[in-house]
């Protein structure tokens, strides 16, 4: 199975529908499976957050989402979203019909949210959660898979909630331990993916050649946009084709994990092992 490319363009259209739609396009044209927003509204959204005018200036109704929908459909790539209330997530699954969904690192806290979005498994046929792990320790991630505990499909991201993230920090190695980060008993191991805030596209790489299953990367057209905070950390058309570029060579790479010779070492293992006189 190909590792799953999200282009994250999340916050960095601005609120332009016409800007997202276009976003979607270059993403698709660069190479990504996915592409990936955020979906608030003014509902759940708190009075005193500091950022509150700058989420519903960028905040995309129900209209919008639905225009992303056709356009990601006539890209061919698949849509998915982060809610921020169950709400939210009630429209994405009932009303747009998807079947997949993201949970910010934010929302892994929040059990009255998480068992909202086990509930849709049944009443809606939830089918996978994309759960960021962003600040989050073992124990935290554990009591999340609890109150999911019905979705069939989980992909644990790691994450680093720093925007932007040094690399010094990004600890991709803790992906190895999120595997098996169910309780002792259930002995279940999960996909693992990476979702990254680094400036650059290193990490991504990195991050396929130590097993990642999904990588996420935010996706802007202009890195040095002053509306946001994204645009510093994604990457551009040219960056995220270039990054996929690599991930395809680095999948190429790790091949099956059998250890046996391939075909074209059987033909000169005879005369290999007789070369030299001992």
């Amino acid at each position: 199975m190909s590792v799953e490319v999200i282009a994250e363009i999340g916050e960095n259209h601005g609120g332009d529908i016409l800007k997202a739609r276009a976003m979607i396009r270059h993403a698709a044209w660069a190479g990504a499976d996915t592409v990936k927003f955020q979906s608030y509204n003014e509902q759940c959204i708190r009075k005193d957050d500091p950022e509150r005018d700058w989420f519903l200036q960028v905040a995309l109704s129900d209209a919008d989402h639905l225009r992303l929908k056709e356009t990601a459909i006539d890209s061919n790539v698949k849509l998915l979203s982060s809610p921020f209330s169950r709400e939210r997530a009630d429209f994405l699954v009932k009303e747009l019909g998807l079947r997949e969904l993201k949970v910010a690192s934010c929302m892994m806290y929040n059990e009255v949210f998480l068992k909202h979005i086990n509930s849709l498994v049944m009443d809606c046929g939830l089918k996978r959660v994309y759960l960021s792990t962003g600040m989050a320790t073992l124990s935290e991630v554990q009591s999340a898979l609890g109150w999911l505990c019905d979705v069939s499909e989980i992909v644990l991201m790691h994450c680093v909630s720093l925007y932007p993230c040094p690399e010094n920090l990004v600890n991709l190695e803790a992906m190895e331990r999120l595997k098996v980060s169910g309780d002792a008993d259930s002995m279940q191991s999960y996909a693992v993916g990476y979702s990254d805030h680094t400036i650059g596209i290193d990490a991504c790489v990195a991050a396929v050649a130590l097993g990642a299953q999904v990588i996420e990367k935010h996706f802007t057209f202009d890195k040095k946009a002053k509306s946001g905070t994204d645009h510093v950390l994604s990457a551009d058309e040219n960056d995220l084709a270039e990054m996929v570029k690599r991930i395809r060579k680095v999948e190429a790479m790790l091949g099956t994990g059998v250890k046996e010779p391939c075909k074209e070492e059987i033909k000169v293992k005879g005369f290999m092992k007789s070369r030299f006189i001992v």
